[in-house]
C-alpha cells in the first residue's frame, strides 16, 4: 500500500507542480494548493483503480504492455527518426505523416476485433508489428511528402 500511495502522490505532485502551475495557475499556493494535490490524488486513484479493474479478464499484462507500447510509441519513434533523418521536413508535412501514421497504427490495432462480416478489413499482422509499421508509415510517409514538395518546387 505504501508504494501505491507513494505513487498517487507523485503523480499529484508532478501534476500539480510541473504542469498545473506552469502552464494555468502561477500564483498557486497554500491551501489552494493542497486542496488541488487532495484532489489530483483522488483522481490519480481513481485512474490506478479503474485501469486495474480493466486488466481483471487480461491474461498477460506483458502481451498488454506490448500492445500499448506498439500504439504509442510507434508514433514517437517514427517522428523522432523523420526529424533526425530527414533535417527538410517541414512541420506541416510531419503533421500529416503522424495523422497518416496513427491512422495505420489505429487500424492494425483494433481491425482484428472486427466482426466476422468485416474479415477482409482485418490486419493479417501480429499485434506486436504495430510498433514496426508505424514507425515506417510516419517516417516514410514523412519523407515522401518531403520528396514531393521538393519535385514539385524544381517545377
Amino acid at each position: 500500500m505504501s508504494t501505491i500511495s507513494s505513487g498517487m502522490n507523485a503523480c499529484a505532485t508532478v501534476f500539480t507542480k510541473d504542469i498545473y502551475q506552469r502552464y494555468f495557475k502561477p500564483g498557486l499556493a497554500g491551501k489552494a494548493e493542497l486542496k488541488l494535490l487532495y484532489i489530483s490524488t483522488v483522481i490519480f486513484g481513481v485512474i490506478g483503480l479503474g485501469t486495474g479493474l480493466a486488466m481483471l479478464g487480461i491474461k498477460s499484462v506483458l502481451d498488454i504492455w506490448w500492445q500499448l507500447s506498439g500504439i504509442f510509441a510507434g508514433g514517437m519513434l517514427g517522428l523522432f527518426l523523420l526529424g533526425i533523418m530527414s533535417k527538410k521536413t517541414k512541420s506541416g508535412q510531419a503533421i500529416v505523416a503522424v495523422i497518416v501514421g496513427i491512422l495505420v497504427i489505429l487500424w492494425l490495432t483494433f481491425s482484428p476485433q472486427l466482426p466476422p462480416a468485416y474479415d477482409s478489413f482485418k490486419s493479417v499482422l501480429h499485434i506486436n508489428m504495430v510498433i514496426v509499421i508505424g514507425t515506417i508509415t510516419i517516417f516514410f510517409t514523412g519523407v515522401l511528402l518531403t520528396a514531393f514538395r521538393k519535385e514539385k518546387a524544381m517545377s
